[in-house]
This record gives structure tokens, sequence and C-alpha cells, in this order.
């Protein structure tokens, strides 16, 4: 599925927030020392001073009893589903990834309707795509990705967290924050929906 992108969200934020930092330093740089001729090449910033990739990896909310492979969430995970909303909407995410599994969009589908983006299908067993994917994000994407209590561990050891996350198969509400910068990985825990 195609990718849809919040022109008013975090990206044009960030795309905002860089041009005028960049006009100020402009501005401040001609106060009598030499400035660059126009099209003169420029060194990339180093990795380590670029905004992290930032992903916000969660497993699904709680989903409806029964023995449908495929259950739908329950009363309890649509509100957690909406708690994720309310945590993510104001961080300037950029993309969403779920897996073929209802539970996984139906638990970020309100946070992509809030942020007018697609959520993007992964299947669950297609586990180094999704680490290509994220992988290859430009500094400061921030990508949400919601998968499954033995998916969402397997992904978070990939990205080089060296902790060992577990998810028990009670346990819903966690939410992993991975930053991705200069060849390292740093993890958060956090909650939503409790």
């Amino acid at each position: 599925m195609g990718r849809g992108l919040n022109v008013n969200g975090g990206r044009a934020r960030r795309a905002t927030r860089a041009a005028l930092a960049l006009l100020l330093a402009a501005v401040a740089g001609c106060g009598g020392s030499a400035v660059e001729p126009a099209g003169a090449p420029r060194e990339p910033a180093p990795l380590d001073a670029q905004e992290p990739v930032t992903l916000f990896v969660v497993r699904h909310a709680e989903k409806a009893s029964g023995n449908d492979p495929d259950p739908e969430l329950s009363a309890a995970g649509r509100a957690r589903a909406l708690a994720l909303v309310e945590q993510l909407a104001d961080q300037g995410v950029d993309a969403i990834i779920a897996t073929e599994l209802r539970r996984t969009q139906q638990t970020v589908q309100p946070l992509a309707e809030r942020l007018a983006l697609t959520v993007e299908v992964i299947a669950a067993a297609a586990g180094a795509a999704l680490v290509e994917r994220v992988s290859k994000a430009a500094p400061g994407t921030r990508i949400v990705v919601a998968g499954h209590s033995n998916t969402v561990p397997a992904l978070i050891a990939a990205l080089g967290v060296e902790e060992v996350v577990e998810i028990p198969e009670e346990r819903y509400g966690e939410l992993f924050v991975v930053r991705l910068q200069g060849g390292s990985a740093q993890l958060e825990r956090r909650r939503f929906g409790d």
C-alpha cells in the first residue's frame, strides 16, 4: 500500500524549523565574516548530528476472544487503540506500519485517520523486509509499527537494541520507543491506555 503524508504534520514542521535555522545562521553570518559563494558544495552534517530515526513499536491491542484465526479488537482493545492516538498524535509521525492481521491494523487505524496517513502493510512473517524498510528511513523520520507478542521483540532485537524484550501473552499497552542514530539503537519503554 502507498504511504500517506501529512503535509501539515511532523515532516513539514521539521522542514520549517530547519529552514528557519538556516536563515538565522545566514543572517548571523553576515556580520563581517566570510560568506560561502552561492552553490558552493557543503559538507553533510555528521551522522551523530542528524536527528535519529524514531520507531514507536507496539503490540496490537486486546483481541476479541473466540476461535477466529484473525480476530478483531475487543471493546478494551478499541479503547486502547484510541489511547494510542492520544499518546502519539503530536509526535510528528511520518509513517504507520502494521502486519496483515486485522488486530494490528485496527490498533493503529484511529491514529492513521487522525494524521491522514495510510497504514502500510508488511506481513508478520516478513521481519527482514520490515527491518530493511525502517533501516532505510531518512534521519528524523518517525514511524509507528504495530506487531505481535513474538514479532515486536524480534524487531527490536534485529534493530540492535541490546536489552531483551519479552511480551507475555496477557500483557498489552507497552510502547517501545527505539531511536536509531549513528549505528546505535536506544530503547525507551512507555505505556499507553492504562
